[in-house]
């Protein structure tokens, strides 16, 4: 197995402690001291990173660094990047958008192109204003890349895309895109995935009108959430504003509700906006 795609394997983003213990499992018992283990433990400095214990991370990053002396490849590339992360998510962007672009340089003159997309698509999460031709750039690497880790990138890009033009009011745009990424987590065999995109596909077609199809796409992503032992705030909130869009609010209402009740507690509180929120209050009463 390639490095790219072990690390994958290891990797459960919505889990970023149980993931720091499976790196240094790995690392402990059978990569520690190798220019592979070096890859694996900037990413233990990763999942710090997504723990908020930003100094523990800068501190691993400079020991890495540290043990490879300067000396360009791989594990560089990934210093690189996981510092930029680490910058980018402790506010500090313009120093993060440094760091990300030693990372794309790096990955490109090694050949790295799964490395070379991640940190084109952080320069343009770091880089708001150059979001959009970023992540097209990226996306065109990935799709003429062969099956592995680096066309895997497509539907993430091809959603961030379409939220870049959801944002700018091109909805019709974003739906283009959305549908792209409902193909690339097929092609991927990502079920959850694939309910994440089909959700982004409804909210662009209730913002272009055709509500009643949003409406139906919901209800199926709903059963099939129930059906994974999932809750789902937000395609709640979707049924809701659905309903409400087709002036049934005594219908909408429960599912405004049951959402705002989800969506106001911790660990959900912080993928809302207080805007959004609010709205949820006031609509569910």
């Amino acid at each position: 197995m390639e490095t790219e795609e072990f690390i994958r394997s290891i990797w459960d983003y919505s889990d970023p402690a149980g993931s720091e213990a499976r790196f240094r499992s790995a690392i402990a018992a059978e990569l520690g001291g190798s220019a592979v283990g070096a890859e694996l433990r900037t990413q233990v400095a990763r999942s710090l990173g997504l723990q908020a214990r930003y100094a523990e991370a800068h501190k691993l990053l400079d020991e890495i660094e540290a043990q490879l002396n300067g000396e360009p490849g791989p594990a560089m590339v990934r210093v690189h990047l996981e510092r930029g992360r680490v910058l980018n998510s402790s506010g500090d962007r313009d120093a993060a958008i440094g760091f990300f672009s030693m990372a794309k340089g790096g990955a490109q003159a090694f050949h790295l192109l799964a490395l070379e997309i991640d940190a084109l698509h952080m320069l343009a999460i770091a880089d708001p204003s150059r979001a959009l031709v970023l992540n097209l750039d990226a996306l065109e690497l990935c799709d003429d890349a062969p099956p592995g880790p680096a066309r895997q990138w497509r539907a993430s890009l091809c959603n961030n895309i379409g939220w870049t033009l959801f944002d700018r009011g091109d909805a019709a745009g974003a739906l283009d895109y959305f549908r792209r990424a409902v193909d690339a987590r097929k092609e991927m065999n990502d079920e959850a995935g694939c309910r994440i995109a089909e959700w982004c596909v409804a909210r662009a077609q209730r913002e272009l009108g055709s509500v009643e199809e949003a409406l139906a796409a919901q209800r199926s992503l709903l059963v099939r959430q129930e059906e994974a032992g999932n809750d789902a705030p937000f395609v709640w909130e979707e049924l809701g504003e659905c309903l409400l869009a087709l002036n049934r609010p005594d219908e909408a209402k429960p599912w405004l509700e049951r959402a705002y009740q989800m969506l106001a507690t911790a660990p959900w509180r912080g993928q809302v906006t207080e805007e959004r929120l609010e709205r949820l209050k006031t609509l569910s009463g």
